[in-house]
């Protein structure tokens, strides 16, 4: 496995692709193109936009080990700091954790 954005084992596009999802990625979200990074606000912003669509968030839990770091806030391992503020604002929000299902893992809030 190369990364979870692309390459050999494109995890996270073939799980979107999966669940019929789009990506943040998306053109919906208003992103930059190209990056694989966002500040904690852009995924917060990202998560509402669902929420207020009402849409539904489809979270991958596999290859996440350190859960409880995560949700914590403490350091995460390279390459899922997004993960994290994701999954932490998912746990901390009743109307996104509301449209939110875990697959491939235990749902962790």
């Amino acid at each position: 496995m190369r990364d979870i954005w692309g390459g050999e084992r494109d995890i996270l596009g073939t799980f979107a692709r999966e669940q019929g999802a789009v990506l943040y990625t998306d053109p919906i979200f208003g992103l930059p193109a190209g990056g694989t990074t966002m500040t904690s606000k852009q995924v917060a912003d990202m998560i509402d936009l669902v929420v207020t669509k009402k849409g539904k968030i489809s979270f991958n839990m596999q290859a996440i080990t350190n859960i409880d770091e995560m949700l914590s806030g403490a350091q995460t391992r390279a390459g899922m700091s997004v993960t994290a503020d994701e999954l932490r604002y998912v746990c901390g929000n009743e109307a996104a954790r509301a449209i939110t299902t875990f697959y491939n893992g235990h749902a962790p809030c």
